[in-house]
């Protein structure tokens, strides 16, 4: 029988929290320990807390999940890889792509498993889209791909917010888009408010245009372009969180509150079949797979991390310039 697994989870904040109440469930995991300075002592009943992250790794740790805030995902992250911990870092995976690019050729030097933890790609209407749209199949569906539109919209958080609403919520899509499309971005433009008192923007519109998308439906060379929409804010009332694409034929939406899949043609609107699993279950039992069996599954890469946070330092720089910013692809 193979041994459970033993888990650690630095920061015990709303995330945190949630990643230790869904690790404790799965059968997978024996232990789970928690790292966290400003932890009020006994406020976690059940679940033991060390002092450090180094303590924690002298008891034999076999994963980590970072939930500590986004500020300092670089420097413990760098602290994880040199324990050669095993760690799925909270999304974003930094605050920006320099310092997510220091954390990803970290843990590919030091030869240890990592992992973005981007939710959305659990989500049941996203796990329905893969299966029903991957590839060519996008295509049959809709036609050639026109334009993408994602929306994520909903009130402020009660809980602290130590990021703009581009790391916050944005991130969550710009990573949809990359993975469920197979393209990049190229030129983005955008736009943000600041509300007065805030330290920074709680609301960004985005427009973009992608290259490279694999779903066009055109001739090499001739298709694989589609314009892009985006809207993310924390200040509207009610919450919707969806992604739609349009092409030539009809339009794919996921509703990705509702956890639905959409298929809409002129005159008729089908729904797709969707499961009812619980998304971060789901996404920590992957993270327990690949730590015992190398087998990523739908996973966000280190790369994959690299790449979304270029992104958004793409649209915060466009919206700061008022100008627009051309993503040149990375040099291998």
């Amino acid at each position: 029988m193979t041994a459970p697994l033993k888990a650690l989870v630095v920061g015990a904040g709303y995330m945190g929290r949630l990643h230790l109440r869904a690790l404790a469930a799965l059968p997978d995991v024996g232990s789970v320990l928690v790292v966290d300075p400003y932890l009020p002592t006994n406020s976690l009943p059940g679940i033991p807390t060390v002092g450090s992250i180094d303590e924690a790794a002298g008891l034999g740790i076999d994963l980590a999940v970072l939930a500590a805030p986004s500020p300092l995902h670089e420097q413990l992250g760098l602290q994880l890889a040199g324990l050669g911990v095993p760690t799925l870092v909270e999304k974003p995976l930094a605050v920006d792509s320099s310092s997510a690019k220091r954390l990803s050729n970290a843990f590919a030097a030091a030869g240890v498993p990592a992992a973005v933890g981007h939710i959305e790609r659990f989500n049941p209407a996203v796990a329905a889209w893969r299966t029903a749209a991957s590839g060519d199949h996008l295509v049959r569906l809709i036609g050639q791909l026109r334009e993408v539109h994602t929306c994520r919209i909903g009130s402020m958080p009660e809980r602290p917010i130590d990021t703009d609403v581009v790391s916050d919520l944005l991130v969550h899509d710009i990573d949809l888009v990359h993975w469920l499309l197979g393209g990049r971005f190229d030129q983005v433009q955008a736009q943000t408010r600041v509300i007065a008192g805030r330290p920074c923007a709680d609301k960004v519109v985005v427009s973009a245009r992608l290259n490279g998308l694999v779903t066009s439906g055109g001739d090499p060379g001739e298709g694989g372009t589609a314009l892009l929409q985006q809207r993310a804010s924390r200040l509207a009332k009610d919450r919707e969180r969806w992604l739609r694409v349009d092409g030539s034929a009809g339009s794919l939406l996921a509703d990705l509150v509702a956890r639905r899949l959409i298929l809409i043609h002129p005159g008729d609107r089908r729904e797709v079949p969707v499961s009812s699993v619980d998304a971060l279950r789901a996404e920590l039992s992957a993270w327990c797979n690949l730590v015992r069996t190398g087998e990523r599954g739908e996973l966000a890469t280190l790369d994959d991390g690299v790449r979304t946070a270029r992104v958004a330092d793409a649209v915060l720089r466009a919206a700061s310039a008022g100008a627009t910013v051309t993503i040149e692809e990375e040099a291998a």
